[in-house]
């Protein structure tokens, strides 16, 4: 059986502090060379050589 007092809109909250722990991974990885991060913050239109914590949490935005 379902709560029908629970949330509905509840599976679509976003985590907060999860999307900067992934942005922060996807910055250090981009930052270490991984292939993948980097063409990830270049598909949103960001480019080496140094990438920012906000270019990282805006791709993970953009991918959300």
């Amino acid at each position: 059986m379902t709560d029908h007092k629970a949330d509905p809109y509840a599976a679509f909250r976003i985590n907060l502090e999860q999307q900067q722990k992934r942005a922060k991974e996807l910055l250090k990885a981009a930052a270490a060379g991984d292939g993948d991060a980097l063409r990830r913050l270049q598909r949103v239109g960001f480019t080496p050589p140094e990438f920012k914590l906000a270019q990282a949490q805006h791709c993970i935005a953009q991918e959300m």
